[in-house]
């Protein structure tokens, strides 16, 4: 499953993913994969508010190999939000 999900983002069809990966949060909800993946979704869709959600959901259900990705993508949100103070707080 991750792996279409993987595919839609690379191929920048975020409609597909958005759609794919909302129904396997629902099969799986416990998988941080898939709200990593949403987020960047989000992200890209220039939908930074939801993106940052979401990510921030994530984070807190994060094992520590997984934490900076997370931490570069909700910096990357924050900066398109113009929060740039609060970057400082997940760039530390």
């Amino acid at each position: 499953m991750i792996k279409k999900s993987v595919h839609f983002l690379h191929t920048l069809k975020l409609q597909n993913a958005r759609a794919f990966l909302k129904t396997a949060i629902k099969k799986t909800p416990d998988d941080p994969a898939f709200h990593f993946n949403l987020g960047l979704t989000y992200y890209l869709n220039k939908e930074f508010i939801e993106g940052f959600k979401t990510l921030t959901e994530v984070l807190s259900k994060a094992q520590d190999d997984h934490v900076n990705p997370i931490l570069i993508n909700l910096s990357l949100c924050l900066l398109e939000m113009k929060e740039y103070e609060k970057v400082l707080f997940y760039s530390d």
